[in-house]
């Protein structure tokens, strides 16, 4: 199934990417996450689990860096950073339309951080 018709079917669901977002933009970066020197081929023998992996993706080259405001993906076991669980948690605010957001948050570490 082609990138374009996998896209036409999330848009669908109600995911659309972010202005900025371009099919150059995600053959890149799924190459970088992949190493498939065949990407497009790669996104098209697996449809939507690929490409729906990067609807939750960051990029500077995106306006917001986010790929979109409906999706996000994030590995929690390797946060670098304390503030990044913080913005997490109000990006869950974004993601879900104001449904549920988190506010007044703290991180407090212990001795092991």
């Amino acid at each position: 199934m082609t990138i374009e018709a996998q896209i036409k079917v999330f848009k669908t669901l109600g995911y659309e990417f972010s202005n900025g977002v371009t099919k150059d933009l995600i053959l890149r970066d799924v190459y970088e996450m992949t190493w498939e020197e065949e990407t497009e081929k790669h996104l098209e023998q697996n449809p939507y689990s690929v490409l729906y992996y990067f609807y939750g993706w960051r990029d500077s080259q995106v306006e917001g860096y986010n790929y979109t405001d409906d999706c996000i993906w994030f590995d929690l076991e390797f946060f670098d950073h304390n503030s990044q669980y913080k913005w997490f948690m109000e990006r869950m605010g974004t993601i879900t339309h104001g449904e549920i957001e988190f506010s007044e948050i703290t991180i407090e570490t212990d001795s092991e951080n």
